[in-house]
């Protein structure tokens, strides 16, 4: 009898705690969430040595500025933009292997080889090598390739995501333009990063989430919600943390091929000129359609009035991840700012020495003017060792490259032009607050043989900077010279929002400028 009264009593709890269950199920989509608390960064290895660079081949012009791979780092942006349309079809993939060496990683840590893509240089009015790199995935992430597609007047890239482990990709409307001016109230300590608002697609149709506060993390960056556009949808990725640039891998540097050394038999493509992103922050940029950062001599006064930022400035005028991460970093130095702001604008001056990176190493000629951020390998300063890459790796490289380009040729089959779901846009609930408003800029539009026209917003800088500044921003709430980015938020209505997420499978309704030395990383078999 007592047990029947004790299971009677936890019955009855049951029942009861249903409605509250229901009732935090369906939460505002205005709630806050609680992001996942990253573990820490395991030790590396000391640094030792590399072996010595292999030689360079002709037909191959090592960049010393250029286009960063999608997988090492992608700017955020609160609107979700197509491409452009290039004229020209792109070469097939080129066969590609890594370096012998690799970095080594902590305990639990993997590190991959993502493959390289072509990119269209608009100078140059050709395509270039966008090299693969060595990469330590974000936590629970997978890479999804990037292709190019067939459309109207040319070909359009699609670009690459890191998907949300093996869950299947979600082809959705195009979400309004993004209402996110920045927070409505001060950070609640300096320990604290903005998290920016985004769109959450509910029972056809899109409900707003605003932004929020959350504590920081030293050796963790927090790279927020955003849709990655198809030419059958929008595809949703939800937030992750990623680790710190010096952290991720080797980033490469692209190359340009001046001869078609891919249809010699045996040939293959074999990166070794590295990129020093411990010392380009005074040189890194975004690009004009806002969907690749580049770094290098971008310094001209062309380049502004083309469409790139230098990142200080875009960091300070919009959200970036890097940007957010580095002044939270940097936040008891009042200098920091300053000196990435006199730093471009010295190296514009010209009064900047310019060392050339790839002076007298192996004949590599030097571009003009260009910074010193491309090294070999062997010259790289490193905070990790390299270890050979055995032979078993190797052919488990060559076999995962083969799938990502097997997932590449998915998705272009998938994302078909002239299926998108819910037309060009969806529409959010109506009522004044709701309403989106349009974008702070334009993007540039290639045409004219596939060159930049310059109908961009360029960059400008004003003394004073909410003169120039988007609608809403404020005076900084963190105690440096770099102004916080700050704004107005909304209110939205309040109905729950669930978790799309995507992945490395597939489902859904029907379906880059570089000057540059000589050098190189071809090898026969």
């Amino acid at each position: 009898m007592l047990n029947l009264l004790r299971t009677m009593r936890r019955s009855a709890l049951s029942l009861a705690l249903v409605p509250a269950i229901a009732l935090w199920q369906t939460a505002s989509a205005t709630a806050q969430p609680t992001l996942p608390v990253p573990q820490k960064i395991p030790a590396v290895q000391a640094p030792g040595p590399v072996p010595d660079m292999p030689q360079t081949q002709d037909g191959i012009e090592v960049q010393q500025r250029g286009p960063v791979h999608e997988g090492f780092a992608l700017p955020h942006d609160k609107n979700v933009a197509p491409a452009p349309v290039v004229p020209r079809k792109p070469p097939a993939p080129i066969p590609e292997e890594p370096p012998e060496q690799k970095p080594a990683a902590g305990n639990g840590q993997n590190v991959e080889w993502i493959p390289g893509y072509w990119a269209w240089d608009s100078e140059r009015n050709d395509f270039l090598w966008v090299s693969g790199f060595w990469r330590v995935p974000p936590p629970g992430r997978k890479w999804v390739p990037g292709h190019w597609a067939q459309v109207d007047g040319g070909w359009q890239w699609v670009a690459g995501l890191w998907g949300e482990g093996n869950r299947p990709l979600q082809y959705l409307p195009q979400p309004p333009a993004s209402v996110e001016n920045g927070p409505s109230v001060p950070a609640p300590d300096d320990n604290s990063v903005y998290i920016p608002g985004a769109w959450q697609y509910q029972s056809d149709n899109y409900m707003w989430r605003p932004g929020y506060w959350y504590p920081a993390y030293s050796d963790w960056v927090w790279t927020p919600s955003y849709y990655s556009w198809t030419p059958n949808g929008c595809v949703y990725v939800n937030g992750y943390w990623d680790y710190p640039l010096v952290n991720r891998g080797t980033l490469f540097a692209p190359v340009y091929f001046n001869q078609p050394l891919w249809q010699t038999a045996g040939w293959a493509y074999r990166p070794w000129f590295a990129v020093d992103i411990g010392n380009w922050w005074g040189s890194l940029f975004i690009g004009p359609y806002r969907n690749s950062y580049f770094f290098g001599n971008y310094y001209a006064p062309f380049y502004a009035r083309a469409g790139f930022w230098p990142w200080y400035s875009w960091g300070r005028n919009y959200y970036d991840p890097l940007f957010n991460h580095a002044r939270w970093a940097n936040r008891g130095n009042p200098n920091w700012y300053a000196g990435l702001r006199n730093t471009y604008w010295t190296q514009r001056s010209g009064n900047f020495a310019r060392p050339g990176g790839l002076a007298g190493v192996n004949g590599i000629r030097t571009a003009a003017n260009a910074p010193g951020l491309v090294r070999p390998l062997d010259q790289l300063n490193r905070s990790a060792a390299l270890n050979r890459v055995s032979p078993t790796q190797l052919r488990q490289v060559q076999a995962n490259t083969q799938r990502f380009r097997d997932l590449s040729q998915q998705r272009n089959r998938t994302e078909l032009p002239g299926q998108r779901l819910g037309g060009p846009s969806a529409s959010p609930r109506s009522g004044g607050p709701n309403v989106a408003r349009q974008s702070g800029y334009s993007g540039l539009t290639i045409n004219n043989g596939g060159r930049i026209q310059n109908n961009a917003a360029p960059f400008r800088e004003q003394s004073n900077f909410r003169s120039s500044a988007p609608r809403g921003f404020q005076s900084p709430v963190i105690h440096n010279s770099s102004p916080a980015y700050r704004g107005s938020s909304h209110a939205m209505p309040s109905r729950s929002a669930p978790s799309f997420h995507s992945g490395a499978s597939f489902h859904g309704g029907g379906g880059h400028g570089g000057g540059g030395g000589h050098g190189g990383g071809g090898h026969k078999h």
